[in-house]
């Protein structure tokens, strides 16, 4: 999937059923060669900076997806802070 198949899904989403709400975030997992499971990107929708504004967090492995949930945690409300900051 691409960024543009995210935003077209958004699109659709709220022309056939405006009340399911926003996108708050989506997680998806590559696969690695060989059929393996890969890396892991977590990405959260940010509307309040714009439509298509989309915050990426990435794990390169899978194991590593407690650490990426922790990382989120720990820091995605000072990130708004601070483009709370630049956008205002």
């Amino acid at each position: 999937m691409q960024l543009k198949d995210l935003i077209a899904l958004l699109d659709k989403t709220q022309q056939v059923y405006p009340d399911a709400g926003t996108l708050d975030y989506v997680m998806f997992q590559n696969a690695a060669s060989g059929g393996t499971r890969g890396s892991i990107f977590h990405i959260t929708h940010l509307p309040q900076y714009g439509k298509y504004y989309f915050l990426t967090f990435i794990s390169a492995t899978v194991e590593g997806i407690e650490m990426l949930e922790h990382y989120i945690e720990k820091n995605l409300d000072r990130i708004k802070e601070l483009l709370d900051d630049i956008y205002s």
